[in-house]
């Protein structure tokens, strides 16, 4: 370095030259960064919170009127203007204040934050040990978005001069460096205490704060910026339009506690604990006549019995609540080491410790019902009608996060008859700190969150609550249906437990008793009158030999007269009988028809089984081929470029890279050969196959991407001989793929957070048993009863359909064979071993 300044080969000097920006950019970055007035308010009561304050007053006059003066641009001569502006915010608080300096880097240089040095040191302050909400320097914009001119007092001692420093955001213009819009700078004179008071004169829209209704919706929207859930322990926030109080929406207990299912988590860092509760009431219904018959009447403790013994219970601890307020309580523990550590094809971290409730309300109205769904609570519903939704906050202060971030209406809009939680019966929070969740990263116009690792691994949890709550009310919902069909059942005198397909078969059973009945009943009415017919005939002779004037005369004619009328009813009831038996004729058929079309109903339920698995194998397979088929693109072209050159090298090259292709190529078949077998043209037919073999064949074909994954195969030594079994080849493969992409998922899952772990899938034939199992972590104890039901999965969603283990036991059942989880345990506890049964397939 000579020291001299550096000069280009035109001479000029490089410190001739510097960055500066325009004056209008900051007027589009206000007017892009904050949403609304409401959340620029916001932005203003948070760095009050920042600033050590204990209290934030939040003053809106819209018929305010105040004349300022305009001061001129600092390059030109100084002109003096006064301009009437209407319309008052001001927002004072009793913080830390600003000095000078403070005021520059804090106000006055742009996205310049000292809280953001704070934060990555761990700094608190002093007084109420705060950890600081905002680091962007981009708050202050907002101001913009609520009036032209910004007035600031500061200050930061009590027996300090203070500073006021003033300007109009209008006057950030095109054209004009932002260093040089004029600034009017004051010094105040001590006064006492500390503390900030921002005044914001000449309102964007004074509309906007005027009027009754108007101000009633602004303190709906106000009160979902600001928790109403939790208190502050130590800050106060105060609120007058117009010179009257606005007290913000605070939902007590009280509230709360009309809802009817009520749902809480903590996550502390390595475990989401789960509680769920829920009101008797839930299981009204439309049907109120069966609630009150079989529920009501006895306070619910039949169904809860009911209840208690279904496979879901255990999974979640289902009890009766200790509240006279609620019916049943349960709870769930999820461990974040449980959690697939991949979310939506993307990883996740761990967010930190939080907690959320959620309030869902009027759990049993129908889909055109809910716009009324409040109606009941009076003033108080149209309350929550508005506010319904879940909300995230971060010390208490509202983290927008767009309409149902949660997506809780992706359930709602797939049924009429979905019982679980939606974005307009649900009320409830999030609550976050800036302590405790410090990568958990708001964006810069304060919509919602940076999608990185830990906001992935706080919506994996979150939505590990909402399916936790989901599932719970759809299988509480669904037992209560079986029970109430059950007490059906019971009161019309069917046997217990009798299926539909059984219940056909006895109908049918009685029609045709019914008929042959009929029939015999018939043939004994013809008996009947010619018999009668007989009787009359021998008593008409018997008339006729007797004097008309005698007395036997006259008895034999009553005689004759009874048998008349006898004779009549009797053919009266003969046609009643032939009726009868016609319309037996015709149940009996009806009775036929209806057994048949429980077979086919099976049928296509078995059907339906089997392509939905096609389905889920195809969708397997096609995952697989896209990088062999980008392979073969990839070396196509260099082909192509090869055979370009017109050389020996390059068509040595083509003819090696073409022998490559034609390998993948016979690869891609044999990968597609195995979806042959499961076709419907193959589905009926059955054949011997040794099961060793087959599936040593299977993990034969998927050597080559399991390998890539680092899973190994094997097939366990046995002392059993050959297990030679007689079904279905597709439906057998069907099973086994199944089966391979579970523990194939779970064993990806698993190694990346064990890479020091063998991934291994074991296949092992015991006498009539196949036993299939892995390495990976095994099945979470809460399943273990109801693994094998339908849409039962611990894989995020997107991740797993809850469909593979169901309709591979529904196959297998076709088969008349079943599967199972082993009673053995891992090292981690659980259950791991699939066993399937094959012993009525056996040849």
């Amino acid at each position: 370095m000579t020291g001299k300044k550096k000069e280009n080969v035109s001479g000029i000097s490089e410190s001739a030259f510097h960055l500066d920006v325009d004056a209008q950019v900051v007027r589009q970055l206000g007017a892009e960064l904050i949403t609304d007035p409401e959340q620029a308010l916001l932005e203003l009561v948070k760095n009050s919170y920042d600033a050590d304050s204990e209290w934030c007053n939040v003053e809106i006059e819209p018929d305010a009127e105040a004349e300022i003066e305009i001061p001129g641009d600092r390059e030109e001569e100084r002109v003096s203007r006064r301009r009437k502006l209407k319309g008052k915010i001001v927002i004072k608080d009793d913080g830390s204040g600003m000095n000078v300096q403070t005021l520059q880097s804090g106000w006055l240089t742009i996205s310049l934050s000292p809280k953001r040095r704070m934060k990555e040191l761990g700094e608190v302050t002093p007084k109420f040990h705060r950890t600081p909400l905002g680091d962007k320097g981009l708050g202050r914009l907002g101001t913009m978005k609520l009036g032209d001119y910004l007035r600031i007092a500061t200050f930061h001692h009590p027996d300090k001069k203070g500073v006021r420093i003033s300007f109009f955001w209008s006057q950030c213009k095109s054209g004009l460096p932002l260093t040089q819009v004029p600034l009017t700078i004051e010094e105040l004179p001590a006064k006492g205490e500390r503390g900030t008071e921002i005044e914001i004169l000449g309102l964007a829209d004074l509309d906007y704060w005027r009027g009754e209704d108007r101000i009633n919706k602004l303190r709906l929207k106000l009160s979902t910026l600001i928790s109403p859930f939790k208190t502050f322990s130590d800050f106060t926030i105060g609120l007058t339009i117009g010179g009257n109080a606005v007290d913000l929406v605070s939902f007590s207990e009280k509230v709360l506690n009309t809802a009817t299912a009520h749902f809480e988590c903590t996550f502390d860092g390595s475990g989401l604990e789960m509680s769920g509760k829920v009101k008797l009431g839930i299981f009204k219904g439309t049907k109120g006549e069966d609630f009150e018959r079989y529920v009501l009447s006895d306070s619910g403790k039949a169904l809860f019995d009911y209840l208690g013994g279904k496979a879901f219970a255990d999974g979640i601890a289902l009890d009766k609540s200790k509240s006279r307020v609620w019916y049943l309580e349960f709870q769930q523990l999820i461990q974040w080491k449980e959690l697939p550590i991949i979310f939506e094809q993307l990883a996740i971290a761990n967010p930190g410790e939080f907690i959320s409730e959620l309030y869902a309300f009027n759990l049993n109205f129908a889909r055109e019902q809910s716009e009324n769904l409040f109606n009941e609570f009076g003033d108080l519903g149209s309350t929550l009608k508005e506010l319904s939704g879940v909300y995230i906050f971060r010390d208490n202060f509202r983290v927008r996060a767009g309409n149902d971030w949660l997506k809780l209406g992706e359930a709602w809009t797939s049924g009429g008859s979905y019982y679980g939680l939606r974005p307009k019966n649900t009320i409830g929070y999030f609550a976050i700190t800036a302590q405790g969740n410090p990568k958990l990263l708001e964006k810069s116009d304060r919509e919602g969150f940076i999608e990185n690792a830990e906001y992935r691994g706080f919506y994996a949890l979150a939505s590990r609550l909402k399916e936790f709550a989901n599932t719970s009310l759809e299988d509480l919902r669904r037992g209560y249906s079986e029970f109430r069909d059950k007490c059906k059942e019971r009161d019309s005198g069917f046997p217990q437990g009798i299926s539909a397909e059984d219940q056909a078969e006895q109908l049918n059973r009685l029609a045709k008793a019914a008929k042959t009945i009929g029939t015999t009943l018939k043939v004994s009415a013809k008996e009947r009158a010619s018999v009668l017919s007989d009787a009359k005939a021998e008593i008409k002779t018997l008339l006729e030999r007797e004097p008309s004037n005698s007395a036997g005369h006259k008895s034999i004619a009553k005689t004759l007269a009874t048998l008349d009328r006898l004779a009549r009813k009797i053919d009266e009831e003969n046609q009643d009988v032939r009726q009868i038996v016609d319309q037996v004729a015709e149940k009996d058929q009806m009775a036929d028809i209806i057994s048949q079309r429980f077979e086919q109903l099976n049928d296509q339920i078995t059907e339906t089984y089997e392509t939905v698995g096609i389905g889920l194998a195809a969708q397997g397979l096609v995952h697989e081929l896209h990088p062999l088929l980008e392979e073969i693109a990839a070396r196509a072209r260099k082909v192509k470029t090869a055979i370009e050159r017109h050389s020996s090298e390059g068509f040595a090259l083509a003819t090696s890279e073409l022998d490559t292709i034609r390998i993948i190529a016979s690869l891609i078949s044999r990968k597609m050969s195995f979806l042959d077998p499961m076709l419907r043209t193959f589905k009926e037919s059955r054949e011997d196959i040794d099961l060793e073999k087959f599936i040593k064949d299977f993990f034969d074909l998927r050597h080559d991407r399991l390998d890539k994954l680092g899973i190994k195969t094997f097939i366990d030594p046995t002392d059993s001989p050959n297990l030679i079994v007689r079904i279905n080849r597709g439906r057998l493969t069907q099973v086994l793929d199944n089966l391979e992409r579970n523990s194939e998922y779970w064993l990806k899952d698993f190694g990346l957070k064990n890479p020091e772990r063998k991934l291994e899938i074991h296949a092992k034939i015991d006498g009539s048993k196949l036993i299939f199992y892995d390495t990976g972590p095994g099945v979470r104890t809460a399943l273990e009863k109801t693994i094998f039901d339908i849409f039962v999965t611990d894989k995020p969603k997107g991740q797993g359909h809850g469909l593979g283990l169901f309709i591979i036991s529904q196959v297998l059942k076709a088969e008349g064979c079943s599967i199972y989880l082993g009673t053995k345990r891992n090292e981690h506890g659980r259950r791991f071993e699939f066993v399937v049964d094959f012993s009525s397939a056996i040849k």
